[in-house]
């Protein structure tokens, strides 16, 4: 039985029906989770969802619309927020001045093509590294069927003004193991006195997982978590932390990733069905953010947001001090 595989089900508010716990698969959670209303998982519903997946073997127009759709209404509240102007759809536009909300598509040296529900038009952008899939708002003029753009915002985190830290010594730790994760916990058992936090992606039999554990004097209690989630810290004698956690592999220097991630308020999935059961964006209540696995581990802090990937060594973080360090265990 894949317990981790269960407690996603779990999580998102799904039962499993006892006689099929031993027979769910990753396409399984995918097909449940996008079924509207599901509650309980039964024998006969998993045939039905399968027998529906069967016969749907390529992504159709309707689900890239929808995906479309979701993914400008996810991030428009971010955007509006940082503009004074209301946004016109892009078939009312006129001739002059216009500011426009939409999704990049067919991004070029010198500007991109933006679209919303109503239709697409041709942006001119100077500069701009604008990539596809982002949504973004666009100010600029409109010349004839020429949009020039003076001004390109996207969704943004916006700069913490304060630091959460922990009252009394605490470390958090983050790292990837082949393997059991149970020797890489005893090794960073720490100080008596310090409670210590891990979460530690474990590969066993080519099977992912993301294990939690909380140690305190060298006594760890562990728990299996899903790939992507957010779970609560409680700073011990301070204020709570809230840990943002990515299941991404990422192939780019964590720098680049931490800046791309701030900019755009999401990470980028595997893939684009991926997309489709789940955008998932950055909370700005989120202090400390695992962006996934990398070749090597790394942080950054960046705009009050503490940064991490997870790779050949451990990333650790002084929850007093909120200073980060490259742990070789």
């Amino acid at each position: 039985m894949d317990k981790f595989l269960l407690g996603k089900f779990m999580e998102r508010g799904i039962m499993v029906a006892p006689e099929i716990a031993d027979q769910l698969t990753e396409d399984d959670y995918d097909q449940a989770f996008a079924e509207a209303g599901l509650t309980l998982l039964t024998a006969k519903k998993l045939a039905e969802l399968r027998r529906r997946h069967t016969t749907k073997t390529e992504l159709t127009t309707r689900d890239f619309v929808e995906y479309y759709r979701n993914k400008i209404s996810t991030f428009a509240p971010f955007l509006l927020s940082r503009i004074t102007d209301g946004p016109v759809s892009i078939n009312k536009m006129r001739p002059g001045r216009n500011t426009i909300l939409g999704i990049v598509r067919d991004p070029e040296e010198n500007g991109f093509q933006l679209e919303d529900p109503t239709g697409r038009c041709a942006v001119i952008a100077r500069v701009s590294d604008a990539q596809e899939n982002d949504v973004v708002v666009v100010s600029g003029t409109l010349s004839g069927d020429k949009f020039t753009a003076d001004g390109v915002i996207y969704p943004e985190l916006p700069v913490k003004k304060h630091v959460k830290r922990a009252l009394r010594p605490a470390k958090l730790f983050f790292g990837s193991v082949k393997g059991d994760a149970g020797p890489a916990i005893k090794k960073l058992s720490g100080d008596r006195g310090t409670e210590t936090f891990a979460f530690i992606i474990e590969t066993s039999g080519g099977i992912k997982r993301l294990v939690s554990a909380r140690i305190i004097n060298g006594d760890a209690e562990t728990t299996a978590e899903p790939a992507a989630s957010v779970k609560a810290l409680s700073g011990p004698g301070g204020e709570e932390l809230k840990i943002q956690l990515f299941h991404t592999a990422l192939s780019v220097p964590i720098e680049t990733a931490a800046r791309s991630a701030s900019r755009r308020r999401c990470v980028a999935q595997n893939s684009l069905s991926s997309q489709l059961v789940q955008e998932r964006y950055i909370d700005e209540d989120a202090d400390v953010i695992l962006l996934g696995e990398s070749a090597k581990s790394g942080f950054v802090n960046h705009r009050g947001y503490t940064f991490v990937t997870a790779g050949d060594k451990f990333v650790g973080i002084d929850l007093q001090t909120r200073s980060a360090w490259i742990a070789d265990f």
